[in-house]
């Protein structure tokens, strides 16, 4: 759930600045490379943790989350820089303020 909530800030935000950095296509690929495989990771353990013996699936839930924090990590270096001098377009996401926008990530 984590993992969504923070994809659906990254997605809210997205439309609404474009980046002036020259490697922004990369930076792209990179975040939704790290988004695509912590979401592959947390599928992988929470499915294997139904077949595992009783005590183990709590062992399993430390790598889901590891996957996850690594993905905010990874895609937040990537954003901060790569949006720092950003071009607007248009009006923040959904109306949002810069508060409201900051609160939702905190929500996160």
């Amino acid at each position: 759930m984590i993992l969504t909530t923070f994809l659906s800030y990254v997605l809210s935000v997205a439309p609404t600045a474009s980046s002036t950095r020259s490697w922004a296509g990369t930076g792209m690929a990179v975040q939704w490379a790290a988004m695509g495989i912590a979401a592959v990771h947390v599928t992988y353990y929470g499915r294997k943790g139904y077949f595992v013996e009783s005590h183990r699936p709590d062992r399993l839930l430390v790598y889901q989350v590891e996957a996850v924090l690594g993905a905010i990590v990874v895609v937040m270096a990537i954003d901060i820089p790569m949006f720092r001098g950003r071009a607007r377009r248009g009006p923040s996401a959904g109306g949002r303020s810069r508060r409201a926008r900051s609160t939702f990530i905190l929500l996160a």
